[in-house]
């Protein structure tokens, strides 16, 4: 993944200490792709952000969940 300014989809791995940023990309689709293709060796939750909507889509690899929530969501961890 990298970051051009094509790219309108920030992905992130959600992680206990907070949120890693991986990368960009042009499509959800590439997005979710990218998640799994890094959750085969680091499975869990991943976030995707829509940097021109705020929409965010968090991916639970491995079982399969998926959920969309709005821009007002909040996503890390309470200092």
């Amino acid at each position: 993944m990298q970051k051009n300014m094509t790219q309108k989809l920030d992905v992130f791995r959600l992680e206990a200490s907070g949120v890693l940023w991986l990368g960009s990309v042009a499509t959800l689709e590439r997005a979710k792709a990218g998640a799994q293709e890094l959750a085969v060796g680091s499975p869990g939750d991943y976030l995707i952000l829509d940097l021109e909507t705020g929409n965010k889509h968090v991916t639970k690899l491995g079982s399969m969940k998926e959920s969309a929530d709005n821009r007002r969501s909040e996503v890390g961890t309470d200092a």
